[in-house]
């Protein structure tokens, strides 16, 4: 585990914020962050309208940056290669979905399912 000790300052070109990076928590936050930006300026041709920021990003992957959809749990993955890893999660033991597995196994914030409680609290240490 990286020292949490070393501190990086980053401030936000967009809108001047400052971040202090001191795991890979702070810089998951601070790539978010930045993703966040990129999605506001995203200008989108679709006669779409979205409820929330979280839509609006989705919906720009998906159509715009080719991004796929698993069809079983709804994730989105960036390439075919990350996307053919995780269908292997859904393949486990003949007879039982991913989606079938205990609800103590889905995270309650983003809605993702884990086949342990070990990836669930890696999960949510490193993403809430």
């Amino acid at each position: 585990r990286k020292d949490d000790t070393i501190v990086q300052e980053t401030k936000c070109e967009e809108c001047k914020e400052i971040f202090h990076i001191t795991g890979r928590k702070d810089h998951k936050e601070w790539v978010d962050h930045q993703s966040k930006h990129a999605t506001e300026k995203f200008e989108c041709s679709c006669e779409v309208e979205w409820n929330s920021f979280p839509e609006k990003e989705r919906h720009m992957r998906l159509a715009h940056l080719g991004w796929l959809s698993c069809k079983i749990c709804n994730n989105i993955f960036s390439s075919k290669d990350l996307y053919n890893k995780h269908m292997l999660t859904h393949d486990e033991s003949p007879g039982t979905s991913k989606m079938e597995r205990p609800l103590s196994l889905l995270c309650q914030d983003c809605g993702k399912v884990f086949k342990n409680n070990n990836y669930q609290d890696r999960h949510k240490y490193d993403n809430h």
